[in-house]
């Protein structure tokens, strides 16, 4: 069908379904499963329609600190990140670990990519990225404080908000058929899709088939 789309890229899960429930944009297709959780306990119209994956050990905090390696070790420091997301829940876990809080940081909201540039110039301890940009980072030999195995359950998921699901259910059909044709294709032709991805994403055709070994795709 000729349907024209607009692709918005928006790294924050917080910022993502602020953008649902103003209606700036209508399908959500990967999102933290937290994100989603935080929204609806605020009061947000938000549905899921699909699940997108489970990655935990994708979520990651990073310093260029090789002694940052506890909780304990954590305290007082500054830490760049996206607030209300799956990220964020893994430091807060982290820290829970050693018997401290969020309060017990200096932990300052931001996108992934103004994260990792505040790690990288120094106005940030630690970082917490997740995907391309943390397996970036590791290649490059940052040091991994912890990844979010075992801390978070790392779902993302594909979301719309209940008034569009209710008002336009054929496009979220056609949305989700679209998707399921997509995973197929991808499953079938691994190389290809690689090749096609490059040029959206910061990493070489490499790089992406290691991080999908990582990722752990979940049907719609």
């Amino acid at each position: 069908k000729d349907i024209p789309v607009t692709y918005s890229t928006i790294t924050s899960g917080a910022d993502q379904t602020a953008a649902l429930a103003s209606g700036d944009i209508q399908f959500l297709n990967c999102v933290g499963g937290s994100s989603v959780l935080l929204s609806a306990a605020n009061g947000a119209d938000i549905k899921i329609i699909s699940l997108y994956s489970q990655a935990p050990k994708a979520f990651k905090l990073f310093s260029k600190d090789a002694a940052i390696t506890s909780p304990q070790s954590l305290k007082g420091k500054t830490i760049a990140g996206p607030k209300g997301t799956i990220l964020h829940e893994l430091l807060a876990a982290y820290l829970k670990q050693g018997g401290l809080s969020i309060e017990d940081v200096k932990f300052v909201s931001m996108g992934l990519p103004q994260a990792r540039a505040a790690l990288e110039n120094g106005s940030a301890d630690c970082a917490l990225l997740a995907g391309p940009l943390a397996y970036q980072e590791e290649q490059k030999g940052m040091h991994v404080v912890t990844t979010g195995d075992g801390l978070v359950s790392g779902l993302t998921v594909t979301a719309t908000s209940g008034k569009f699901y209710k008002e336009h259910k054929e496009l979220v059909d056609l949305f989700l058929s679209v998707q399921k044709e997509t995973l197929t294709y991808m499953k079938d032709h691994q190389k290809e899709a690689d090749l096609m991805k490059k040029p959206l994403t910061p990493c070489t055709v490499s790089m992406i088939s290691a991080w999908k070994l990582r990722r752990k795709p979940l049907s719609p």
